[in-house]
Order: C-alpha cells, then sequence, then structure tokens
C-alpha cells in the first residue's frame, strides 16, 4: 500500500498492534541447533538502540537476522549464535571450538550454527539509532562511513522490524519535486515524500557494495 501523503512525525506508520510480525532476513531460518559444543566468550547483544534486538524480549528469528548483522563487526564471529531462553542473544566472539557445551553466554539456552548455504558475511547495512539526525545531517554521518544512506532495498526491508518499529531516513528517491524526503515506515516499506528534511529521525547507512554509484546531492536543512 502507498502512503496518504505527509502527517506529522509518524507519518504512515500504522499502530503497532498493527504492524506485521518481524520479517526475517532471506537467511535467517538457515540455522540448526548443536550440541556437544561451545564457545569461549559471547558478546551479550541486549541493547536494543547498539544491537537492534533488546534484550529479554528477543524472540529466535530476531536474534539469528540481528547476529547476521552484527557478523564481522565489534569482534561478531557469526557462524555461531547463541538463544537464551529468557529472550537474551549472543555473538561468539571465536569459532566456537571449545568441544564442549558451557554456560558463558550468562544463561541457559541453546547454541545454533547457521546452515553451510547461509550467507553470513557481514552485512552492509548499518543502522544508526542514536543520536537521531535531520535528513542531511544523516547523509554527512553515512558518508563518514565511506556510504550513504540506504536505499529502501529487500535486505533493508527484511531487517527493518529486528531495528525499530519508528519511521527511519532512507535515500530520498527525488521523485515528485517536493520539499518532503522519502522514509521506511513500520513494516519495512518506503514512504516517498513523508517529512520534512528537518526532522530528526534513526536512519540506516549503505556500505561497501551496497552504497549506490551516484547518490542525490545532499539537500540543505532549512527551517520548514
Amino acid at each position: 500500500s502507498g502512503c496518504e501523503g505527509y502527517g506529522g512525525n509518524t507519518c504512515c506508520s500504522p499502530p503497532e498492534s498493527l504492524a506485521p510480525p518481524p520479517s526475517p532476513g532471506s537467511c535467517a531460518r538457515g540455522y540448526t541447533a548443536v550440541s556437544g559444543e561451545g564457545c569461549s566468550n559471547y558478546i551479550h547483544m541486549d541493547d536494543a538502540s547498539t544491537y537492534g534486538v533488546q534484550g529479554g524480549s528477543t524472540t529466535l528469528e530476531e536474534c539469528a537476522a540481528a547476529v547476521q548483522a552484527l557478523n564481522g563487526q565489534d569482534g561478531c564471529v557469526g557462524e555461531y549464535f547463541f538463544f537464551e531462553t529468557d529472550g537474551y542473544c549472543n555473538c561468539p566472539t571465536d569459532a566456537c571450538t571449545t568441544g564442549s557445551e558451557n554456560s558463558n553466554a550468562g544463561g541457559s539456552g541453546q547454541l545454533y550454527r547457521f546452515n553451510s548455504d547461509c550467507d553470513s558475511s557481514p552485512s552492509s547495512l548499518q543502522y544508526v539509532g542514536s543520536p537521531q539526525q535531520g535528513y542531511a545531517d544523516a547523509m554527512a554521518y553515512c558518508a563518514t562511513l565511506g556510504g550513504t544512506l540506504a536505499s529502501a532495498t529487500a535486505e533493508l526491508q527484511a531487517m527493518y522490524s529486528t531495528w525499530t518499529s519508528a519511521e527511519i531516513w532512507i535515500l530520498d528517491s527525488g521523485s515528485g519535486g517536493s520539499s518532503l524526503y522519502d522514509t521506511c515506515h513500520a513494516g519495512g516499506g518506503p514512504c516517498i515524500n513523508c517529512a520534512y528534511p528537518s526532522e530528526v529521525k534513526s536512519f540506516v547507512c549503505a556500505l561497501s557494495g551496497a552504497v549506490p554509484p551516484s547518490p542525490p546531492a545532499t539537500p540543505s536543512v532549512g527551517v520548514v
């Protein structure tokens, strides 16, 4: 469904109760529970603003998708992940070759290994939950990382619900010549010409291979 135009800071965002359930990435279900194996240490992915999942309320599928997104960053070795039964997610910092099960994750749960046909390479998308920025500042921040704001690709739409349920900045398509800019809203779908550039929002940067070859010029932010 399309957007009905600008509606304040929550343009095109349906009520939370109507938002669709989380949609894991295309390979988020490609994992297998393992036994007799263990990892030496973990990153405890409890902070939603940092990892896109909240400790104590994370689902198994959300954990798998979040570990895939973190793989290769901050020491996360995303060939395995440990999901605690109380809703906590953990990414190993080693190759998990201890040869026996252990409680190094901190709580009871299950160790999973991504299947060989699952692409666990580092994601080229980086969600920035804080500090929130206006459109131009978000573009500038992504540029410091060697990228630009991300377009509403299938990967972004699949990962959206693991990061947030709020409206976020995406790369503006430039359609319509409007003073409003594109966002991504609850459910992960794009909302064209939906927010003024001076509004502050979280955003997603596209890095390395995901960077479009010719991003549009950064607009100036004025008082609207």
